[in-house]
């Protein structure tokens, strides 16, 4: 374990809100809330949710449109939360659920777990053009499904579906490899300008996976290394949960992610993310300072495995859920805390990856007394932060909404790796031993490599100065 965890893209701000939301400290930031256009009863838009920092997706996989809950995702501007599109796979039917979302460089992958082209609710992932300056935006580009014949049960009840630096992870919980829903992570080639864009080029499961771990409930993947949950995993107990990470390039599982003080029923690895290096680990059922499932989310060093941080509300809430949804961009971290907290009130979180620490709560705008689900999906890339609410009522009983939040006046600078606010000598030292001991932190391309172009690309932050 690093003796230091150096910050990238540290938050300077207590407190990120909806325009109607509460503030405790600091100064408020105005949320976006948006609809599905043609929103219905049951729709769940914003069951999932993606951003690429320049448009974000939202998913209402019950959509009817194309059929009784075929599904649909919806693109978006994320800076003024205008209405751009809406997708759906072009051999869309009835009870597909289409829109488990993951966007990376223009191109938007979409998990359908209900498709049954090579059999009832095989599952199938569709590839389509997310390039808005693309002549072809909006395009199917591919659809992508297994070599076997087992149900990609993985689809359906968890984030399945992860795509970067044009690899496409797809989580299979339910495939036997290892014993029944023991699970397992395929890998396609998601290139479009490669000879053998869709095909499928590896299925990778753990050394020690054992029925009912349900390893693909959650899957994140960034540059070489993708975390893939075991939620049901026993090795601290009865469905207590784990993580792994593999290598994309070989094929071999770089290490196993356990929390230190896990328990059975914590369901870790229901969520997980990957960035620059860090893991993010969300377990919904987790207890702490003995409040029943009030959550927690661990941060470990993705290589090593070593478990950097544990982050927990300011305010424990039992039943909050803290984890049930996680994402990472820069050394921030967004946990949402979708449970059936006590007060019904539920809840997103910012976090430091650098000290663990609480630097930003979002609220929804919301009638007090209705469950929306406010946190059970979110996203961030840059300076753009999602968050669903799939059981907003605004255009019918659970028809779902999203908030689209513009985090620019509370992003710190990339280069200021001590986080002290300011840069110089201190954080160009930083750097050279996070690249000298080969850390990913000083990953500043986020390849997940490290090579001259982090070393330009850390000059370059580091001469562009601090806002």
């Amino acid at each position: 374990m690093f003796e230091t965890l150096y910050r990238r893209g540290s938050v300077g701000l207590a407190l990120l809100c909806a325009s109607s939301g509460l503030a405790s400290a600091g100064v408020p930031l105005e949320g976006i809330k948006v609809f599905d256009p043609d929103g219905a009863f049951q729709d769940f838009f914003g069951g999932f949710v993606e951003t690429d920092g320049e448009i974000v997706v939202v998913s209402a996989y019950s959509d009817d449109e194309n059929g009784t809950n075929a599904g649909a995702v919806h693109l978006y501007d994320a800076q003024t939360g205008a209405f751009l599109l809406t997708l759906a796979a072009e051999d869309a039917g009835a009870l597909d659920s289409f829109g488990i979302a993951s966007l990376d460089d223009g191109v938007l992958a979409v998990g359908a777990p209900g498709d049954d082209e090579n059999g009832a609710d095989f599952g199938a992932v569709y590839l389509f053009d997310a390039d808005p300056n693309s002549l072809t935006f909006g395009t199917q580009l591919a659809k992508l499904m297994t070599q076997e014949g087992q149900t990609m049960t993985g689809f359906a009840a968890g984030t399945g579906v992860s795509y970067d630096n044009r690899i496409v992870a797809v989580g299979d919980w339910g495939n036997s490899i290892n014993g029944a829903r023991s699970g397992a992570l395929y890998l396609f080639d998601g290139d479009p300008k490669s000879l053998t864009f869709g095909d499928q080029i590896a299925k990778l499961s753990p050394a020690d996976g054992s029925g009912n771990d349900q390893m693909g409930t959650s899957v994140s993947i960034n540059g070489h290394l993708v975390v893939v949950g075991a939620r049901l995993d026993d090795d601290n107990g009865n469905s207590s949960g784990s993580a792994y990470v593999f290598d994309v390039t070989t094929g071999m599982q770089v290490s196993k992610l356990i929390a230190a003080d896990g328990a059975s029923g914590d369901l870790f690895g229901s969520a997980v993310a990957i960035d620059g290096g860090l893991v993010v680990v969300g377990a919904p059922r987790a207890a702490h300072a003995g409040v029943f499932r009030s959550g927690a989310v661990y941060v470990f060093d993705a290589t090593t495995g070593s478990q950097l941080r544990k982050f927990t509300p300011d305010v424990l809430v039992e039943g909050d859920g803290l984890g049930g949804s996680v994402a990472i961009n820069n050394g921030i971290v967004v946990a949402g805390a979708p449970g059936d907290g006590a007060i019904n009130q539920r809840h997103a979180y910012l976090f430091d990856a650098n000290n663990g620490e609480q630097i930003a709560e979002l609220m929804e705008d919301r009638i007090e007394g209705v469950d929306d689900e406010f946190g059970g999906a979110v996203a961030i890339e840059g300076e753009s932060v999602v968050v669903g609410a799939r059981f907003d009522a605004g255009n019918g009983t659970t028809s779902g909404a999203a908030y689209i939040y513009d985090a620019s006046s509370v992003i710190g600078c990339p280069a200021d790796l001590t986080g002290d606010g300011s840069l110089n000598f201190l954080d160009v030292s930083a750097f050279l031993q996070a690249f000298g001991s080969g850390s990913l932190i000083a990953d500043f391309t986020e390849d997940g490599s490290l090579n001259f172009l982090d070393v330009s690309a850390f000059l370059g932050a580091f001469s562009s100065g601090c806002p």
